[in-house]
Order: structure tokens, then sequence, then C-alpha cells
């Protein structure tokens, strides 16, 4: 009936003398009101009024095109050499484990970035003449029309001391040569090439010579270059590979 009597304040009060000044000191104080200015609480009510909503972070696909993004503005501002997780993550507003759960380093998030870029197409038309002035104007207006253009040629240089990116740029690349070995097969297929026609090659001499014009030159892919290049390419090509042999 008196639940007080059970309380830890109560049994204290009475083991202590009952001649203790302090003795009913032991209750504790009760709680005093605050009274908060009307200035201060309108104040505050108009500091939460005026508050920016804070920015909710992406989520699923979202998030990964926030994270390659994220790379390829820190490659275009700052170079590989700037590219960190860390950086990555605070630009994208993402966790590193986010970033880690998907791709283990930071050279996986480079493939990731020439993977969104698009590849050209092959195509099957009348002659290789044909082909290949229709696969390099693909090749030009992807190149024009991307940021990575002025990504690559530090990446390249890159690669001298980076075995790890040099090996993620070469699966980059072998998707860039995949169309050009395509096309010059299908010429083989058609009798249009020697059977013993050096492809490989070949293609070097193609990327060699559009990445002297784009990086180096700076100058786009004009149709009449390429047309050029095409003719030069097919007076070679159509001889074989002869006594010479380019070993892969």
């Amino acid at each position: 009936m008196f639940p007080m009597r059970h309380s830890p304040h109560f049994r204290a009060v009475l083991a202590t003398p009952a001649n203790d000044p302090g003795r009913w000191r032991r209750f504790p104080a009760p709680r005093q009101r605050v009274n908060v200015p009307a200035s201060y609480l309108r104040q505050a009510a108009a500091t939460m009024a005026n508050a920016k909503p804070a920015v909710p972070r992406p989520r699923g696909r979202a998030v990964e095109q926030a994270i390659l993004k994220a790379t390829l503005q820190i490659l275009t501002e700052d170079g590989y050499t700037a590219l960190t997780i860390d950086r990555v993550a605070a630009t994208a507003r993402a966790s590193k484990t986010t970033i880690y759960r998907r791709w283990a380093t930071k050279e996986h998030l480079v493939l990731a970035v020439f993977a969104e870029l698009p590849v050209a197409e092959p195509v099957a038309g009348p002659s290789l003449e044909a082909d290949l002035i229709t696969l390099f104007g693909q090749f030009t207006r992807i190149m024009e029309n991307s940021p990575l253009r002025g990504v690559l040629p530090n990446l390249t240089a890159e690669c001298i001391n980076n075995p790890e990116l040099s090996a993620a740029l070469i699966q980059v690349n072998e998707q860039r040569r995949a169309p050009i070995r395509q096309v010059l097969r299908h010429a083989i297929t058609r009798g249009e090439l020697p059977a013993d026609a050096d492809i490989e090659l070949a293609i070097d001499v193609i990327q060699g010579a559009i990445s002297i014009r784009l990086y180096f030159l700076l100058d786009r892919l004009s149709e009449d270059w390429i047309q050029g290049l095409v003719r030069l390419l097919l007076k070679g090509i159509g001889q074989g590979r002869g006594t010479g042999k380019t070993k892969r």
C-alpha cells in the first residue's frame, strides 16, 4: 500500500540517525522548470524552417552511376594519380564499402568507366572499303563526343610505371580492336583479302594512325582523311604477309 517505503531513497533515510541534519536531504531534489525565452524559441524555429534538407545518398544503379561519374570527373580534372577511393567516395557521396563491394581496385573503376563508352558496331556492307569507312565514322563520332578523349593519353602515359593499369587498358583496347578484326576477317571470307593477310598488324596501323591524329596532332578524323587511310590500308593488306611474319 505504501510503495514509497520500498524505494532506495526512503530506505536510506530510515538507515540514517534521526539526529542527522542531512537525513531528509537524501531525497533527490525536485526537478526545476526551465523557462526558455520566447525569442530563443522563435529563432530556433526559424533556423529549422530555413535549413536545407539533407541530400540523400543514391541507391542501386544510381549509386553506381554516381561513382562512375565521380571517377570520370577526377580523371578529367586532375589525372590518374589524383584518383583515390577516398576521393571518389567523397565526390559521389557513397561509402568506401559500397565502392569496394563493386570494384576491388581503382583500376577496376577505370575499366568500368571505359565500359560505359559505346563500341563501334562492325558492319557487313558491299565492300571492305565501305565497311571500314563506316566503322571509322562510328569511332570518330564516339570519341569526338566523349570526355574520355582527354583522359586516355594521360592513362596511356601512366601505364609505363603501372602494370595493373596497363593490364586494365589492354582489356579496354581489345574491345576496340574486336570490331576491326571482325570486318577484316569477313573480307577474307568474301575473297577481298588474301587468306594470309596480317590482320593484327593492320589493326596496329589503324589504331596508331587514329591515335596520332586525335591525341598528338589534335585534329579531327575528317571524311577525306578516313577514306585516304582506308585506301592506303587496302593496298598494303592486299599484298598479304609475304615473307615477314608478325608475332602476337
